[in-house]
Parts: C-alpha cells; sequence; structure tokens
C-alpha cells in the first residue's frame, strides 16, 4: 500500500464556484482519459475463496473513487513545506480505497486505486493517491501520473504516442522464469506468513503525536564530495553509483541517530538496509569513522550479487526480507528518476510531494529536487526528538566534508 501527496499552487485566488465549475470537471475528465491508457487501475484485485493466486481484474464499468474536498482547518504552506511537520496533519488529504466486497463466487474483490483532491481556498489544491502496489509499482504509479497531469494540462487532444511512453506491460511472458517456480514461490510465501486480510488489506497507522516529516536535500556537490571521500578511501570501489551514495550515507546517519537517542545500543547489534537488495553490517561498524565507507562497500557488494543472481537471488531475497523484519530495518521508497515535480495539471510544478506511507512502513523516501539544486529530496519520518538527533548528524557531517 503506498499514499501519496502532491501539493500544487494556484496562480490566483480561486472561489468555490471557479473550483466547483472549472478545477473539478477538469480533474474528473483528465483522470476518466487517463484511465482508459491504464484500465486495471480502474478494476479490482480477485482474491479466490480457495486462496489460489489473485488477478487483477478490469470490466467495462468498473470506476475508480474520486473525492474532492475543501480544507479551511490546515495550513497548505506549513504542510507543503520541508521543515518538520506532524505526520497526522496529512492524513486528512488521503483517499481510503473502497471496501471490499465478494463476487457471485465467494471471492473477494478490493479496488487498487483511490484519489482525493482537496482545495485550499486561496492558495492552492492537494492530490492524495493510494494504491496498492500489487496493480503498480513505483515506475507504473509515475507513468499513470504522468499521462493523467499531460491529459489535464494539454486537453484530451493531447497525442495518444506520448501517452504510450508511460504505458504498463501486462506481458509476463516477456520475462522468463527459468526456475520454473518463482510465481507458485511467492505467493505461497504469502499466504503461509500472513493472514488473508494482511495479504491485501487497507493499513492506516495509530497517528503519533510526536511523530514528524522532514525532507532533506543532498545537491550534486554533495554527491561529488562524498564521491571523492569513498574513492580516496577505497581505492578498490569501482562502482560509486549515486544510489549508492545517498542511500549509505542516510543509513548511517540514521543509525548513529539511534545510538544518540537509545540507551545501551549493543556495537553487535546487525542493522539491516533494504532497496533492490538487502545487505547487513553491525552496529559498531556503521557508527565508527569508517561507517559510511563500510556502508557504500555492503551496498554495492549486495546490488553486484543481485544483478549476478537475477532469479535464482529472488528467493533468497525473500527469505532475507523475511529474517530481518525482526531487526531494527531501513528501508527505501521512491526514486529520484522518479521526478513527481515534473508533473504538470495545468498550474505548473509541484510545491511539494511527499509519500505518507513512510509513516507507516519507516522507510526512507527519496524524490527528485523541486527547483534542480538537489539530486534528490529525502523524506524521512521519525519522532521528534529523534528527527533533530538526525538532522544534527545530517547536515554536521555534510558541512564537514567541505575539502574533498
Amino acid at each position: 500500500m503506498s499514499h501519496n501527496l502532491t501539493f500544487g499552487d494556484m496562480m490566483f485566488i480561486v472561489s468555490k464556484i471557479y473550483f466547483i465549475d472549472t478545477i473539478i470537471p477538469k480533474f474528473k475528465n483528465s483522470l476518466s482519459h487517463a484511465l482508459k491508457y491504464f484500465p486495471t487501475l480502474a478494476g479490482n484485485c480477485i482474491v479466490p475463496c480457495d486462496l489460489s493466486k489473485p488477478r487483477i481484474q478490469f470490466v467495462e464499468g468498473n470506476s475508480v473513487s474520486l473525492v474532492f474536498a475543501e480544507c479551511n482547518v490546515l495550513d497548505f504552506d506549513y504542510l507543503g513545506s520541508s521543515q518538520s511537520r506532524i505526520c497526522s496533519e496529512f492524513y486528512p488529504l488521503l483517499p481510503r480505497l473502497s471496501p471490499e466486497s465478494m463476487d457471485s463466487g465467494g471471492a473477494r474483490k478490493f479496488p487498487v486505486l483511490a484519489v482525493q483532491v482537496t482545495v485550499f481556498p486561496g492558495t492552492g489544491f492537494c492530490i492524495g493517491i493510494e494504491y496498492q502496489h500489487l496493480a503498480a509499482d513505483g515506475c507504473a504509479m509515475y507513468g499513470f501520473m504522468k499521462v493523467w497531469a499531460m491529459i489535464s494540462k494539454l486537453g484530451e487532444a493531447e497525442p495518444s504516442n506520448n501517452c504510450n511512453n508511460f504505458l504498463l506491460v501486462y506481458d509476463r511472458g516477456v520475462i522468463i522464469d527459468h526456475t520454473k517456480e518463482l510465481d507458485d514461490f511467492f505467493w505461497n510465501h504469502l499466504r503461509n506468513t500472513y493472514s488473508e486480510k494482511e495479504m491485501v488489506g487497507i493499513k492506516f497507522p495509530k497517528p503519533h503525536p510526536d511523530k514528524v516529516l522532514s525532507t532533506f536535500v543532498i545537491t550534486s556537490d554533495d554527491v561529488q564530495r562524498l564521491k571523492n571521500y569513498v574513492s580516496n578511501r577505497r581505492s578498490s570501489q569501482k562502482r560509486l553509483s549515486t544510489v549508492m551514495i545517498v542511500c549509505g550515507y542516510v543509513w548511517t546517519c540514521l543509525v548513529k541517530q539511534n545510538n544518540v537517542t537509545m540507551n545501551n545500543v549493543d556495537a553487535e547489534e546487525t542493522e539491516y538496509l533494504k532497496i533492490k537488495c538487502a545487505t547487513t553490517a553491525k552496529n559498531g561498524e556503521l557508527s565508527g569513522d569508517d561507517g559510511f565507507l563500510i556502508a557504500v562497500e555492503r551496498i554495492g557488494e549486495a546490488i553486484e550479487k543481485r544483478c549476478q543472481e537475477v532469479f535464482e537471488g529472488h528467493k533468497k531475497m525473500f527469505d532475507e526480507y523475511s529474517e530481518k523484519n525482526g531487526g531494527r530495518t531501513f528501508s527505501v521508497a521512491g526514486s529520484p528518476r522518479l521526478d513527481y515535480y515534473k508533473k504538470d495539471f495545468g498550474w505548473g510544478k509541484a510545491r511539494k510531494v511527499e509519500i505518507i506511507s513512510i509513516d507507516l512502513t519507516g522507510a526512507i523516501c527519496f524524490n527528485g529536487s523541486r527547483d534542480g539544486s538537489g539530486v534528490a529530496e529525502i523524506g524521512v519520518g521519525l519522532q521528534r526528538e529523534k528527527m533533530e538527533a538526525f538532522s544534527k548528524i545530517f547536515n554536521e557531517r555534510l558541512a564537514s566534508l567541505s575539502n574533498f
């Protein structure tokens, strides 16, 4: 499950009449046309009563829940800033997927997408998206939002060949599973690990009054200094991608933050990181002087290993993820390559983009940089005391690299 928010500025004062007569029809019509390119997002996840493998089913007449709301109690400028903001204040801006139902054969049906557009009179609007990952991953949802924004801005006459660049591919035959068993393996693992509700159910955390969401920006200069720092001390490190550098840096900052705000952290405790691969390091390794170097090294090794294993490694990766859920695990959502700031619904680029589901998952959120000055925006959700410690460590360590 993922919950995404996009805050957009209005370039003029918006009256309620203008919102009802102009903006609502514009969003409804453009969403309807965008769904023609992504019909399965209007469909349902079907879970058979015998719990055999689920499927996504679309039939004519399927629809998506679209809610329009007005907000007069929350501060648009505050929510759209990068400062520490209380996580629970974002939840009224998120839609809820429609309740499950049952078909005539007893199978459970779950909608996979819901949308809410909230207007802040005289200020701007917020588009909230909730979707099931089983129907679309981050890349697929980015493509859908890109097409929706394109149609909203340019109208129905937008050439279809532009939209075709972002369409989903559902032909599973293009990827040949040489093991002949991954499909059943993954579904059986889920079925044996989670309850029927947990597998496709809807989760919303209980709001924590002291949990906040903050945004940190890493610039291209920061990344280059971090790369120089690693190269000068680990000449054998051949691969130094931006993802490795940024993930390694944030991982070590989070570990150091935990050591500051928690008592008696064992240096032998294992810390886990999940990206598209899984890797580990001891707390004492990451919190030491060479913690960042070790983090980058472990991430590089894990990526290389995953590239070599491909299919064979997926079963192992699933087991690794399951084993590590009991420990302190840091995971990553989003990607700087999926730059939601490039979307324009007709009112210019977004003021702010947030992945609110990190409040539930504890993941770190990556996105592009709005003003182009940064390589990535990093969204972090922590309790206020921990956020203050993380912010101090994050900024001070970057400043200390000014000579590289």
